[in-house]
């Protein structure tokens, strides 16, 4: 907070200094908290832009200065749960609030209104906010779960408007202030919201909020949100969900089962586990099981995590030294990274919507049987997994005559070529293209371009045209 170069711990408007390799209370702030007796959520980022560069505690209605002294309060908006991104894109930091079922948009250097208070779908009080471009439209939108509703919001400054973008129901009656994240797993420029309630987990299209999947689980939900990251070091993004011990013999989740009293939720029907009876405390790791999901940072250090507030030797969040694991002394300003300007999201090594793209070039050699040089390149900004398959052409009538499959990982800018005999109908003569592979049931990865993964035609170089 105060770049003496030694981090901080923060909870609800309480800090903690690690100077000398100790850890000794600095001050409470006896304000806001960042959500509210056992809720507290509160955030450190630089809101008031001073000269010092220090950062500052945000929580709730409350924003305190490195040495614990009040900034601004807003005392017409209760204590909740905050959020900090740029929503007017005019350079500077906001604070979205969400607290008693509704939200607000403050002006981070004083904490005045900017929009709201909206109304969010729903019952409940609201957890904590998700800060992302969820429809693509280059500009931050908001994400939050109540008890019976996950729904979206749209800042409108022209207007002086939220906007509710879009809901989907779901199940958390216990708490009703669980977190969620977003992550873009396709490298297709679309985030998705994961989120998990006391019921399932869910996973949700970022512009429409469309199913993509739903995973039964069981928890007696608290203010905990999924997380998203690289736990073991593949290259591939990996969920870990949490749950808090519940015992299904009385819980409601067995509503939704088939044939049970409250139907599907979202078209989707509740699986009971193998210990569906049984009460379970613990974290579920999930990953795709054609490794096709795209790579992210190993880190995900609290729960208002903001990528800029830990460094990644590998990205250009952090400045110089840029340790791994390391708090940065100054942290960046999220919101002033294009690839950033986000709450509780995680993202590529290097920008938001980095993935592999793979194309396909060929050449063919005037032998009996005929010989096929397939080159497959990586010109995408991620690497690119192990066996990819292309397959070989006879035009016209499209018939494939070989397949060639890579052998080791392509990273940006690399290629492999794979010799491979071609089989009849294909001769000489004959005119061949090479196309990329693609199991749409179980892809082994996802490109940002699949409008050229084909070659063009060629001829072996002694047929006269």
């Amino acid at each position: 907070m105060d770049l003496d170069g030694a981090p901080e711990i923060a909870f609800g408007d309480t800090v903690w200094t690690t100077k000398g390799g100790g850890v000794a209370r600095v001050f409470v702030g006896g304000k806001g908290t960042g959500g509210g007796a056992g809720e507290e959520l509160s955030a450190l980022s630089d809101v008031d832009l001073a000269a010092d560069g220090h950062l500052e505690l945000v929580a709730g209605n409350t924003a305190y200065k490195a040495d614990g002294t009040v900034l601004w309060q807003n005392a017409s908006v209760p204590d909740g749960f905050p959020g900090v991104g740029d929503f007017d894109k005019d350079g500077k930091p906001d604070v979205a609030v969400v607290a008693n079922g509704q939200v607000w948009i403050l002006r981070g250097a004083d904490g005045t209104i900017e929009l709201g208070p909206m109304m969010l779908p729903g019952s409940g009080g609201g957890g904590p906010p998700t800060v992302a471009d969820f429809d693509g439209d280059g500009k931050p939108e908001l994400g939050v779960a109540k008890a019976n509703y996950y729904s979206v919001v749209k800042p409108d400054y022209a207007k002086s408007t939220i906007d509710l973008l879009w809901k989907m129901q779901n199940h958390d009656y216990s708490s009703s202030v669980t977190g969620s994240t977003v992550f873009d797993f396709e490298g297709d420029g679309v985030a998705d919201v994961i989120y998990a309630d006391e019921c399932w987990l869910w996973v949700f299209d970022g512009p429409t909020g469309k199913v993509r999947l739903a995973w039964s689980h069981s928890s007696f939900t608290a203010t905990e949100a999924s997380m998203l990251a690289d736990i073991d070091g593949d290259g591939h993004a990996e969920m870990l969900i949490p749950s808090n011990g519940v015992s299904m013999t009385t819980w409601h989740c067995a509503e939704h089962e088939m044939g049970g009293a409250g139907g599907p939720l979202n078209g989707q029907y509740w699986t009971p586990g193998p210990d569906a009876n049984k009460s379970y405390r613990g974290i579920v790791a999930i990953g795709d099981s054609a490794d096709s999901w795209v790579g992210t940072r190993t880190l995900w250090n609290e729960h208002t995590y903001h990528v800029s507030n830990i460094c990644d030797d590998t990205d250009t969040a952090c400045a110089s030294p840029n340790k791994y694991g390391s708090i940065p002394s100054p942290e960046t300003k999220n919101w002033t990274l294009p690839w950033l300007n986000d709450f509780r999201q995680n993202v590529q090594d290097k920008g938001i919507f980095n993935a592999p793209d793979a194309v396909v070039d060929l050449n063919v050699d005037c032998a009996s049987p005929v010989l096929a040089h397939v080159a497959v390149r990586n010109i995408g900004e991620a690497g690119l997994p192990a066996g990819v398959q292309a397959g070989v052409f006879v035009t016209p009538g499209d018939v494939q005559v070989g397949t060639v499959t890579t052998t080791y990982p392509l990273l940006p800018g690399q290629a492999q070529t794979l010799d491979v005999s071609l089989v009849a109908p294909a001769m000489p003569s004959s005119t061949f293209y090479a196309k990329i592979l693609v199991d749409p049931k179980m892809p082994k990865f996802h490109e940002c371009n699949a409008g050229n993964d084909q070659s063009p035609n060629v001829t072996a170089p002694c047929v006269v045209q």
